[in-house]
């Protein structure tokens, strides 16, 4: 999948166009379903034959894009970058799930505490690349998280909220935030009887629906519609069970992607 402008590109070694050949491969072989958020390619090679060692050039068409080129391994591995640690989590035990969202207040994370049961709240101010100016641990929401293991935050209405699913508990824990992310939340099971240890959690948002998905180790996949204003817990008819996923051993995580109207997994 390529999201790159039309530009003349400088020559490069032959021995990286293998790597050109096989992106060509998937992209001509994948359904064409799971590329419909990208725009088609017009791809022209200067030259038809090619000799070892001989330079060609490749220009590619796709309006209104900027183009990023890597063809070779290792370069991007060799290129310096810089890792800070910019905060520690109090008293947390075995982190496993994280999100981060940007409200009107400013940009926060959240992440699970698996082994102490808890919740950390990060705030980052006007972004993330900064140290967060506040870390707090919200505890045992109401007790109700049993080992959570992945967090999904979300905003509806104005209201903020966060989908907890817990491992041992095997259930989805809604919190509610209200209008601000800085307040303390309220919480409520949602969801029961859904994944177990090894389970992650992934949410998509429309206009008019929440679904939640949640893998199990076993290759199966929940998949749970949630009443869109979020005033009704869904019913065992908004509720789908997918059965073994054929070739797939183990699932241990998921993302969600909305591209054109298709929920991508």
């Amino acid at each position: 999948m390529f999201l790159i402008h039309s530009k003349k590109l400088p020559n490069f070694p032959k021995h990286c166009f293998l790597f050109w050949l096989v992106l060509l491969l998937i992209q001509n072989t994948v359904p064409q379903s799971l590329f419909a958020q990208c725009q088609t390619l017009d791809i022209d090679i200067s030259k038809k034959t090619l000799c070892i060692g001989e330079n060609f050039d490749i220009e590619v068409v796709a309006p209104d894009l900027e183009p990023i080129w890597d063809f070779c391994p290792g370069d991007i591995v060799e290129e310096s970058a810089s890792v800070l640690q910019v905060a520690t989590l109090p008293n947390s035990d075995r982190s496993l799930g994280m999100s981060i969202v940007k409200s009107d207040e400013g940009w926060f994370g959240f992440a699970t505490s698996r082994d102490n049961n808890s919740i950390i709240r990060f705030f980052f101010g006007d972004g993330v690349q900064n140290p967060p100016t506040l870390t707090d641990n919200l505890g045992n929401i109401q007790s109700l998280l049993n080992q959570p293991s992945s967090i999904q935050v979300f905003e509806r209405d104005g209201n903020w909220y966060a989908f907890v699913h817990n491992w041992a508990g095997k259930n989805l824990v809604l919190l509610s935030f209200g209008n601000s992310l800085s307040s303390s939340p309220a919480g409520e099971e949602w969801v029961s009887n859904i994944g177990a240890s090894n389970s992650f959690l992934d949410i998509a948002i429309t206009e008019d629906s929440v679904t939640a998905i949640v893998t199990n180790s076993n290759a199966t996949l929940s998949i749970v519609n949630i009443p869109s204003q979020l005033d009704t817990k869904p019913s065992i008819t908004d509720r789908i069970e997918i059965g073994t996923l054929t070739g797939v051993n183990t699932l241990m995580d998921i993302e969600l992607v909305n591209g054109m109207d298709l929920l991508l997994l």
